[in-house]
């Protein structure tokens, strides 16, 4: 049995992370995809402990003073922050373990784990993600505000071990080369 891998996907909002990561799972991949807390309200189809914990601002309090989180930061008003446990029992036990977040989070997560393998995907132009933030967002303000953010981040892609063009309409490419490091990594860790 090979070594597990943790492996953490960012980029900027609307790139299309938790697509990527859920197809991977549907080609028949077996990992453990980390679940964030937050004290954001669900959106709509939204499950809590499947797709986030939610979180009272008391109760991510409570978690962050007792050292839980692996990372922790508050983005566009609402506090986000991966809990340790999960990643670490998952990874003790085999368990390759997925950890999806944006930039900020990805160094701190770097600076904890060393040897994380960190992707960036990246979108085919910054018109890919105008057009998803402009879909999401009413709120005008909120629409600049992501959009600045999503430049910077992108600008930063050159800080990651991998960076992967997800391509309007071409999700199985993406796949092919998520599935290419992934498996380049674990021969790394067979021959260590």
């Amino acid at each position: 049995m090979s070594q597990p891998l943790i492996v953490l996907i960012a980029g900027p909002s609307g790139v299309g992370k938790t697509t990527v990561v859920t197809k991977l799972r549907a080609r028949g991949h077996d990992f453990h995809k980390a679940i964030t807390a937050t004290t954001r309200p669900p959106r709509t189809g939204e499950k809590h402990e499947v797709d986030y914990f939610f979180l009272s601002e008391s109760e991510f309090n409570d978690q962050l003073a007792q050292g839980k989180f692996l990372e922790n930061a508050e983005v566009f008003g609402h506090r986000y922050g991966v809990p340790g446990e999960q990643v670490w029992d998952n990874f003790k036990n085999g368990r390759d373990v997925i950890l999806i977040c944006d930039v900020q989070g990805a160094e701190s997560i770097r600076a904890k784990i060393p040897g994380v393998i960190s992707i960036f995907l990246k979108p085919t132009s910054f018109s890919q993600i105008e057009k998803k933030v402009r879909a999401r967002e009413t709120d005008p303000k909120a629409v600049i505000r992501r959009l600045s953010i999503a430049k910077h981040e992108i600008s930063r892609a050159n800080e990651f071990t991998h960076v992967v063009v997800n391509r309007i309409g071409k999700i199985e490419e993406t796949l092919d080369q998520l599935e290419r490091h992934l498996e380049h990594h674990r021969g790394d860790k067979a021959n260590t």
